[in-house]
């Protein structure tokens, strides 16, 4: 195997993961947030939530799957118990869309980059693009594999390739395990068993696998190697986020050891299912993880769990759960209520980010910075949780303070999720400020602590007033607006104090443009908190406790038919309409 066959070998490697990773981002981008909306809401038991990890990892791949269900977890929109049938069907699904990949569509893959690219380029809408962009990832994928397979062909005579494969023999103790830990080291690298078993299918498709015995265990390996994913992706979260990433890990080794116990009966029912070796490692993978599922996902909710807390232990504080239970969508004033709570929670978890992004900046820790971004996912998947469910809530029958009620709700999502976004660029600013080596004097570092301190308390005020049981009054609403505009003159005179500074030659000029960065985005935090307590101020913005059980029904009317009311029909102007502001506009050259 010469140096370019190397070269097409990690070339076709970087196309079929480069195809698997644009057909999963097309189907996220295409329907993300109803995958998002199916694994944290369709998991009423563990077997729903196997079905629903299944379908999502067979669309998406298991590694996207479970790094998105240990958000979620993270999030609090799904529990540590939930999360187990997930994980399992999330192995499932993705040895399901490798059932596809195993047979050999290579003839077609120029094709279908065609008609993705023609798909992606012509088409004027988004749900067009994203189809040509999973075709074009579909092409990609299989090009990959060709040109995988081209560079392995060499192998099947190199004698001393063949001699390193029979030390790979799951027949041996030796073999089994050396397999086992090669295969699980090169998927941890590459953090995905799709291409583990990609680069499988073009070696044994090529003739350099010729028995099931050398690839049972790199088939086991690459189960194992594809948990780096998700504990990877569970650094800076919660405890139960990472007992969730752990279980993950559990899984595949439990089925993995399964799997070699158990090996001769493999190897006497895998090739009954077929003669092609590569058919064979796509049957294996698939039926491993269903074996490994049927056996586990009874002894989830008890056995399980207790295991998995016992092996990752660590004291955390009480993480609340989502409160936007679907049961109370029939009661609209107590969905309302809980909308309320919910919308408090999340503002906690932005108050807990800037938290962590100030003890990151004061005591440069990365780890610190790390959590402020996974919470900032959070607040995005609660964003789009909440938005559905006050969206499923407008189709019921509401009174009108109700209905307008979810207009300021859904004004409030979004000035917390501003908020989140604020605090991450604070850390990026951080983070850029300590890679140029800049650093504050005490003086400036005293004054930041004072303002984020202002900051912070804005944030727990604005949270306390979303209590349902103590909504915010004229009178309170008089003091924090005062508060507010307290806060906002001591930004405008710290700018001002440190321009003087800078006059004065007691300060850079560099110093200076990353103070007003600091200032301006604790300035932004603060108008958004002061948005979101502005709409609870509002005449309508309150709620009726004797209606908490009042129950109503969701609405039969046809929005389709009611648009062809004459007031729906498109309005009609005159395009010089857009033009008349046009004399006002200045002409420099007078």
């Amino acid at each position: 195997m010469n140096i370019f066959s190397i070269f097409q070998l990690f070339g076709g490697l970087g196309l079929f993961i480069f195809g698997m990773s644009m057909m999963s981002d097309g189907l996220q981008r295409g329907a993300g947030s109803k995958l998002k909306m199916a694994l944290s809401k369709l998991t009423t038991n563990q077997f729903s939530g196997m079905l629903v990890g299944t379908l999502v990892a067979l669309l998406i791949h298991s590694s996207a799957t479970t790094v998105m269900i240990v958000g979620f977890i993270n999030a609090g929109l799904i529990s540590l118990v939930k999360s187990v049938g997930m994980m399992l069907g999330a192995n499932i699904g993705t040895t399901l869309s490798m059932q596809l990949v195993s047979f050999d569509f290579s003839k077609y893959a120029p094709l279908a980059v065609a008609i993705g690219m023609m798909f992606y380029l012509v088409g004027k809408k988004d749900k067009y693009k994203h189809i040509g962009y999973i075709i074009l990832g579909f092409g990609v994928l299989f090009i990959g594999m060709e040109l995988m397979k081209n560079s392995v062909r060499p192998l099947r005579y190199s004698e001393t390739f063949q001699n390193l494969l029979s030390h790979t023999d799951g027949s041996t103790i030796g073999g089994m395990f050396l397999g086992l830990l090669v295969a699980t080291l090169i998927t941890g690298v590459i953090q995905s068993s799709g291409a583990m078993i990609g680069i499988l299918f073009a070696l044994a498709s090529e003739g350099v696998f010729t028995q099931f015995s050398q690839i049972f265990p790199l088939v086991l390996g690459a189960h194992i190697g594809t948990c780096a994913t998700p504990l990877l992706g569970s650094i800076g979260t919660n405890l139960n986020a990472k007992r969730s990433a752990f279980s993950h890990l559990f899984f595949n080794i439990f089925g993995a050891i399964l799997a070699i116990l158990i090996y001769k009966y493999y190897a006497w029912l895998i090739p009954k299912t077929t003669t092609d070796l590569t058919r064979q490692i796509a049957n294996l993978h698939t039926i491993v993880q269903i074996t490994n599922s049927i056996i586990l996902l009874p002894l989830s909710a008890i056995y399980i769990n207790k295991f998995i807390m016992k092996i990752i232990r660590g004291k955390e504080g009480k993480q609340e759960s989502s409160f936007l239970e679907p049961s109370f969508l029939d009661t609209p004033e107590m969905a309302l209520m809980v909308s309320l709570k919910e919308l408090r929670r999340i503002g906690l978890i932005t108050r807990k980010m800037l938290q962590n992004m100030m003890r990151g900046f004061l005591t440069f820790d990365d780890n610190q910075f790390i959590q402020v971004l996974k919470a900032e996912e959070s607040v995005d998947n609660l964003k789009l949780t909440f938005t559905q469910y006050i969206l499923d809530l407008s189709t019921r029958t509401l009174s009108r303070r109700q209905s307008i009620m979810l207009q300021k709700l859904n004004k409030a999502i979004n000035n917390f999720e501003r908020i989140g976004d604020h605090i991450e660029s604070l850390v990026s600013i951080t983070k850029n400020k300590m890679d140029k080596k800049i650093w504050f004097s005490k003086k400036s570092m005293d004054k930041l602590v004072e303002l984020y301190l202002l900051t912070d308390k804005i944030i727990i005020e604005t949270c306390n007033n979303l209590n349902p049981d103590n909504l915010c009054t004229d009178e309170k609403y008089k003091e924090y607006s005062n508060r507010i505009m307290e806060t906002l003159s001591a930004f405008e005179k710290a700018i001002v104090d440190f321009n003087q500074d800078i006059l004065d030659k007691k300060e850079e000029a560099i110093l200076g443009l990353y103070f007003a960065k600091y200032v301006e985005a604790f300035e932004k935090i603060v108008k958004h908190a002061r948005n979101i307590v502005m709409l609870e101020n509002e005449p309508l913005f309150y709620l009726k406790k004797y209606k908490y059980e009042r129950k109503t029904s969701p609405k039969k009317e046809d929005f389709s038919e009611k648009t062809k009311d004459p007031k729906y029909e498109l309005y009609k102007f005159d395009e010089n309409i857009l033009h008349n502001n046009d004399s006002l506009i200045e002409n420099e050259s007078e």
